[in-house]
This record gives C-alpha cells, sequence and structure tokens, in this order.
C-alpha cells in the first residue's frame, strides 16, 4: 500500500471532507463523546478554512484518508494561562480520519507532519485540544509526546489541551 501524503484542501475536495467530519461525529457519539455534535466542523468552516488554506487533507492511492487544519495563533490558546513553552507555536484543528483508515496510523502521520511543520517554521511547541472524553485521540497525543496542559474553553465547550516542546 502507498504512503500517505498531504496536501492544501480544494473546493473540489469539500463534499469528501464533509462526509469524513459526518463520520467522524457520529464515531465520536458512539463512544460517548459529546464533542463535534453541535454541527462543528460545517461547511461554512470547511469553505473558509479551505479558501485561507488552512485546511489539509491526507491522501493515500488518490483517496482522501483524513482532514486536518493547522493554524500560528489560535485566540483561545492564546488566552489561556496553562502553556510550558512560550514563544511561536502551531496548532493542530479538526483532526478527522475516514472510517475506511482508521486504525491505519493516519493520526499519527497528521501528528508526525505537523511535527515537521511546526519546526520548519521555528515554533516552539504544537498544541492541540480535544474533549475530555475523546480517549482515542488523548491516547494517541500521550503515546506521541504529548504533555497534559489542563483544560482550556473552545467555542464556549470544555476542552482538554495538550502541548509537545519542540525546543
Amino acid at each position: 500500500m502507498s504512503e500517505f501524503f498531504v496536501r492544501k484542501a480544494q473546493p473540489s475536495d469539500e463534499d469528501e471532507i464533509n462526509k469524513i467530519f459526518s463520520g467522524a461525529r457520529a464515531y465520536m457519539s458512539s463512544l460517548g463523546n459529546p464533542q463535534w455534535q453541535d454541527g462543528h466542523p460545517s461547511a461554512a468552516f470547511i469553505k473558509s478554512s479551505t479558501a485561507r488554506g488552512e485546511l489539509f487533507v491526507v491522501c493515500r492511492e488518490n483517496r482522501i484518508a483524513a482532514v486536518f487544519s493547522e493554524v500560528e495563533s489560535d485566540k483561545y490558546y492564546d488566552a489561556a494561562d496553562i502553556w510550558a513553552c512560550s514563544g511561536k507555536y502551531l496548532a493542530v484543528h479538526t483532526v478527522a480520519v475516514s472510517r475506511d483508515f482508521r486504525g491505519c496510523g493516519c493520526a499519527r502521520f497528521i501528528l508526525s507532519y505537523a511535527e515537521n511543520v511546526a519546526r520548519s517554521l521555528g515554533a516552539h511547541s504544537l498544541r492541540l485540544d480535544t474533549h475530555e472524553l475523546n480517549v482515542p485521540m488523548r491516547s494517541l497525543l500521550t503515546s506521541c509526546g504529548f504533555c497534559l496542559r489542563g483544560a482550556i474553553s473552545v467555542r464556549e465547550q470544555p476542552r482538554i489541551a495538550y502541548e509537545k516542546p519542540l525546543i
């Protein structure tokens, strides 16, 4: 099987990205995780993030396997006084893997890719958040060297924040 690769999301990807997010919502709900049950990430989010160049797809064999976004600044993160590293950081958001690619190492690939991007930007850390009940993501983050930093509020919803120092 071929390797994963990342590219910026294109407007032509939006329907498939919507399907992946919808599947992720259903999966999280089945695990008792209320994250994204409010409809986020919405079609409007997908469209605007794609237009800003912040949304990425992970592909394998010409199929979209996953989606994620990355930004160099996040107002919710900037407002939180919980981080171990000061200075520049890269935030990764909206990680969702297609049902057909769960268990293939795709989410781990995303974190490794984002870490390489962060290092190339001179960032001091990589930051993510998730819902307290998102056990699969929390386990992945811990296994990839991320440290739990504490609770934050994102879009008026509680989240657990993680950080991986890069310096």
